[in-house]
């Protein structure tokens, strides 16, 4: 019995000539114009620094100021407040705007164009002279009814409550405008898939849908 020999047809020549290098196309006009984006940065960064109008010294002396640090750390402080509180609102007005209730949908609209179309200082300001519309704020029955529980506005509105408020308030409208954007694009047989698994809307927005809306 003769043994059939099998040629293995994809085996590769030695001989037979390499393929040819991919070499990838020059751009001299790119590196032309980062040359001359490089020149012009380093030109007016060394007239910067070699300027005598600028005063770098007194700069410098006033840089670590004791006012000027407790500035930086107030600040500080109101960007931490004022985001965090501006990001756990914004995600209940995106809930709202997106809700299928239609009190919800258009309070929370409203409150996203009045926030987003006033400028931050005019609402800072209004803030501030709460106190010459409202002198004292109450807990009270509605229509004019006896209050329960008030206090004067200048004891409760001070200028940390004033600027938080403010900052919050801003924040949380342009904020829950990227949510509603993410819970948008979380695709919608995800939460009918859910639901049929047996979770109801609070889990499903709250497992499924805000977990994909936040990353994205």
């Amino acid at each position: 019995m003769t043994k059939a020999t099998v040629t293995d047809s994809t085996r590769v020549d030695p001989s037979a000539t390499p393929p040819t290098e991919l070499v990838p196309m020059r751009y001299p006009g790119r590196r032309l114009a980062a040359l001359l984006v490089l020149l012009v940065a380093a030109n007016l960064g060394y007239s910067v620094m070699t300027n005598a109008n600028f005063e770098w010294s007194v700069v410098w002396d006033y840089l670590f100021n004791p006012e000027i640090m407790a500035g930086l750390r107030t600040t500080l402080i109101l960007t931490g407040v004022s985001m965090t509180l501006g990001i756990i609102l914004g995600i209940v007005l995106a809930a709202c705007r997106v809700s299928e209730n239609r009190v919800l949908s258009t309070l929370s609209g409203a409150y996203l164009w009045f926030f987003r179309g006033t400028p931050l200082l005019v609402q800072l300001i209004f803030w501030f002279n709460l106190l010459a519309l409202y002198p004292r704020l109450s807990l009270s029955v509605p229509f004019g009814g006896p209050e329960i529980v008030g206090a004067a506005t200048n004891g409760v509105v001070n200028l940390w409550a004033v600027a938080i408020i403010g900052l919050t308030l801003n924040e949380s409208a342009y904020m829950a405008e990227i949510v509603r954007g993410g819970l948008l694009s979380v695709p919608k047989h995800q939460s009918e898939a859910a639901i049929a698994l047996g979770m109801n809307r609070w889990l499903t927005f709250r497992r499924v849908v805000l977990p994909q809306a936040l990353r994205k």
